[in-house]
Order: structure tokens, then C-alpha cells, then sequence
């Protein structure tokens, strides 16, 4: 039977960690062989090589125990501080799969008869983070948003969109859903999917503020604010952004200074 939809589903926690491996490997990463993080080549002392991963079981083993839940009653932290350890661990594997990862998401749920799927995703893949770094913080939210936008922001919106249609053009490419002879389409092709923008609340504020302005010009997603509830930055920037605990972007001050059309795409 149909299952109907799955409304908040983060990507890059939805992909298994078998995967990452594969794309650390397409990566040519290494991973420190303590902590299992990856790092970018050459490989330094303590680090092997991913690929090794392929011929050595044990660190095959070690690679999933860290970067999944599968490690957790192990590894003698909290569920909640294993969890978000790993995607720190896994994240160098990333860039480049995210076709990849929509494909393998859509094909896993309609294995499952699901119909709709809302993705958690960061489609300008982190920049506008280091951007809102480097930018000087202003209360007077219009004024900051106009320079942030004057600044590069607009370059990186510009990259956003093209990355997310980068995104679909591949996991398309793998399912053959353009294709057409429609008798080579997967059954993933069915599963309708939107995407739910996330704005990283644990960064300071104006890296928090890059987030919002340079997301909210887009019309092919909502919004929300992700991150563990109890980060320093998150505690300390609620008075500067409303009720982020919450996630309520229509009570933040940021929204009052966008145009109403923009607005209502929320």
C-alpha cells in the first residue's frame, strides 16, 4: 500500500554509511585511523588511505560503526552526541554525490511505496557559511541584508540554484527519468520530491543571517532552522533571531524586511 510522505527527511543523514565509503574512495580521502574523520590527501601519519576500506574489514568496520548509528552502545557517548558527531566524520565524502544521494534516497522509497518526500538539504553546498564569517554585523537587518546581497551573496545564490539543478540532472541521469524510452525509468522517478532548505543555527549569527537572506530569494523549497538545541552559538544568538528553538522563521525580525512576494513563498 501506499505509504504517502515522509515531510522531514534529512539527505545526508538518510544516505547509509556503505555509500559514503564508496565516495570517500571517489574522493580519494583519508581517514584518520583513530577518530575514522576524513581528511583531504595526501594522507599524514596516523591517516590511511579510504580505499583501504575495500581490503581491510576491520576498517570497513570501523568506518560504519562511526559514521552511523551502528557504533553507539560502543562508543560511551549519549545517542544524541554520537549522532552528531558523525557528520562531521563523513562530510569530506560529500561533495560531488548529492545526484547520487537524491537517486539512492528516491529508489529506497519507492522500494518502500512511498509517494513524497521533503528533503532536508543545503543546496549552496556551505558557502554563503564562510561569506556570513566575514561579514560585519549590522541590527538594521535591511542594511545588512543589501550589503551581504552587493557583497557576493548574489553570486552565491546565482551557484545555489545551478547546484540543485546540477543535483536533479544527475539522479535523473541515474534513474533514466528523462529518458525516452520510458520503459528504462526506475521506479524512483515516481516519488515526487521537494526540498526544505536548512540554515545551520549553530554558527554565529551572521553566518545564520547569510543563511536566511541568501535563501529566501529562492522560490523551489521552505526553510528551516537545524542543529543540536544546546550549542553555544545557538543559545546565545535566540535573542537576535527570534524563536529559533522552535524554528518559527515568521516570528524572526529578518522576514518583516523582505518583499511580500517573497514572503509568501514560505
Amino acid at each position: 500500500m501506499p505509504k504517502g510522505g515522509d515531510l522531514h527527511n534529512h539527505l545526508t543523514g538518510a544516505v547509509y554509511a556503505e555509500h559514503y565509503i564508496q565516495y570517500a574512495v571517489a574522493n580519494n580521502l583519508c581517514a584518520d585511523r583513530t577518530t575514522l574523520a576524513l581528511t583531504a590527501a595526501p594522507c599524514k601519519e596516523g591517516q590511511v588511505e579510504a580505499k583501504q576500506a575495500l581490503t581491510d574489514p576491520v576498517l570497513y568496520r570501523d568506518m560504519l560503526a562511526n559514521w552511523s548509528m551502528l557504533g553507539w552502545p560502543m562508543s560511551g557517548k549519549s545517542g544524541h552526541d554520537h549522532f552528531f558527531d558523525t557528520f562531521l566524520k563523513f562530510d569530506k565524502a560529500v561533495p560531488g554525490h548529492y545526484g547520487d544521494m537524491l537517486a539512492d534516497v528516491a529508489q529506497r522509497n519507492a522500494d518502500t511505496n512511498l509517494q513524497y518526500l521533503e528533503l532536508m538539504v543545503s543546496p549552496d553546498e556551505f558557502a554563503s557559511i564562510p561569506f556570513g564569517l566575514k561579514a560585519e554585523w549590522n541590527d538594521d537587518f535591511g542594511k545588512m541584508r543589501t550589503a551581504m546581497l552587493e557583497g557576493g551573496l548574489k553570486e552565491i545564490v546565482a551557484q545555489t540554484k545551478k547546484n540543485l539543478d546540477a543535483w536533479e540532472l544527475r539522479r535523473d541521469e541515474l534513474m533514466h527519468c528523462r529518458d525516452a524510452n520510458k520503459s528504462r525509468m526506475e521506479p524512483g522517478c515516481a516519488v515526487k520530491m521537494r526540498y526544505i532548505f536548512q540554515i545551520l543555527r549553530g554558527f554565529p549569527r551572521e553566518a545564520v543571517f547569510a543563511q536566511l537572506v541568501g535563501y529566501l530569494v529562492h522560490n523551489r523549497a521552505q526553510m528551516r532552522l537545524a542543529g543540536p538545541s544546546g550549542d553555544h552559538e545557538i543559545i546565545r544568538d535566540r535573542r537576535d533571531f527570534g524563536d529559533i528553538e522552535h524554528n518559527n522563521i515568521f516570528r524572526l525580525p529578518i522576514f518583516g524586511q523582505f518583499p511580500a512576494e517573497q514572503r509568501q513563498l514560505l
